[in-house]
């Protein structure tokens, strides 16, 4: 999570791709037909990919990194030093995870975020322990201000990205990507098409389509089902929550 953060910075302050193509960093650019931009006064700017095929996908990363911190910073006491390395972790996935201005994870990231903090709280409360309350408390006030801070210093990108056209390109390939994913759920329900296909079958069945066009589901829950099947996304559903 933390060198994915760190590719994403790189990508969104330069505004083009780094030339990690060892680490199967995709093309990227402003001016690029297909990589996932937003708009701001007029201005194209695109969205860090990290080393992942999409936008989408870094986020859905980040989040997973982000759960991952949750766990150690309640589970696991460490020394100061430790401690100021973890959070500083976190504030960065906080911020790279905002910077994919991913709508719908992001959305489903805070509210998770919420329901965990509210149970882990309630958790802490019937069994007292003024350490963990305090870890628990510390955590989510840093969580409040992360994100207040990303709201202000990230407006214009924010209001930008979340005025949604039906007219929009995105909006248009999005629906295609969502329709192609559920015939592949039809055709292949239980093991799906294999880990990495989709964009290969898209290539195979609709060719005749500009390449910047070939691009993953962009709903991460699609994207799995397509590629591993439903055992694979419930799978990952265990995992996850």
């Amino acid at each position: 999570g933390l060198v994915q953060s760190f590719i994403a910075f790189g990508q969104y302050t330069s505004q083009k791709s780094l030339g990690l193509r060892y680490l199967f960093e995709s093309p990227l650019g402003p001016e690029t037909a297909g990589v996932a931009k937003i708009v701001v006064e007029g201005t194209k700017m695109i969205r860090p990919y990290g080393s992942l095929p999409h936008p989408n996908l870094l986020a859905a990363f980040l989040v997973l990194s982000i759960f991952c911190f949750y766990f150690l910073w309640l589970n696991k006491k460490s020394s100061f030093i430790k401690n100021c390395f973890l959070l500083t972790v976190f504030c960065l996935l906080i911020f790279a995870l905002g910077l994919t201005f991913s709508r719908l994870i992001i959305l489903t990231f805070l509210l998770a975020s919420l329901i965990y903090f509210i149970f882990t709280f309630w958790r802490i409360v019937q069994t007292p322990d003024k350490e963990l309350f305090k870890r628990i408390i510390s955590i989510f006030l840093l969580f409040a201000v992360l994100c207040s801070l990303f709201i202000v210093l990230a407006w214009p990108e924010i209001s930008s990205r979340w005025q949604i056209s039906l007219t929009e390109q995105s909006v248009g390939l999005r629906v295609f990507y969502n329709q192609t994913a559920f015939l592949i759920i039809k055709e292949h329900p239980w093991l799906g098409i294999g880990l990495g296909n989709f964009v290969w079958e898209i290539r195979q069945t609709l060719d005749l389509l500009s390449s910047w066009i070939h691009q993953p589901v962009h709903n991460v829950y699609l994207l799995i089902a397509s590629e591993i099947g439903l055992f694979g996304l419930a799978v990952f559903f265990i995992f996850y929550f």
